[in-house]
């Protein structure tokens, strides 16, 4: 409750220019923090999903292995290092802030408050495009080999994990603004 009462005051008695600045600097601040949030969910959901089929955290090493070496690198992660599977969170930590930041700067855009609906599937595109813009750089095949229903429902509980952390740190673009429904004035 505390940070949702200091992000309410963190523009108050500063300067149009500064407050400008300040106000973009805290959305993108809430987009990281939203993208870490993202990527524990991300890590906890492959992590179960590894675990539940018995591989050795294989997800992470296919990962590290797509970035780091592209497509001939993939199939030689079946089975991991310790250094693929943190290359592969640490990547996956890196974009997922990266993304939370472009989600939270987006949707501070609208000139009305856009529906809690409308976040999610903000949030949903921006993941999934960037899962396939990963998997095509690599040509790795990714979405193939994870499985699409894993990665579509992996996705969908990260846009939830988002939206929800959005709305808590950014109550500004709840407040004090029209909705998307609410007529011309």
């Amino acid at each position: 409750m505390a940070a949702l009462a200091r992000s309410r005051s963190v523009t108050d008695g500063i300067p149009d220019d500064r407050r400008v600045r300040a106000a973009a600097a805290e959305t993108l601040r809430n987009g990281g923090v939203a993208g870490m949030v993202v990527a524990l969910v991300l890590v906890t959901w492959w992590t179960v999903l590894d675990l539940a089929v018995g591989s050795e955290l294989t997800t992470f090493g296919r990962i590290a292995a797509a970035v780091l070496e592209g497509v001939s690198g993939a199939s030689g992660a079946d089975r991991p290092t310790p250094g693929d599977v943190a290359t592969g969170m640490l990547f996956l930590l890196i974009a997922c802030t990266i993304i939370g930041a472009l989600v939270a700067w987006l949707l501070s855009r609208f000139p009305r408050t856009p529906s809690v609906g409308l976040r999610g599937t903000v949030a949903f595109a921006a993941l999934q495009l960037a899962f396939f813009a990963l998997d095509g750089a690599s040509r790795a095949d990714l979405f193939a080999a994870l499985g699409p229903w894993a990665v579509l429902v992996g996705n969908a509980l990260a846009a939830a994990a988002m939206t929800f952390t959005l709305v808590r740190r950014q109550p500004r673009l709840i407040e004090g603004r029209r909705d998307l429904w609410d007529e011309e004035p």
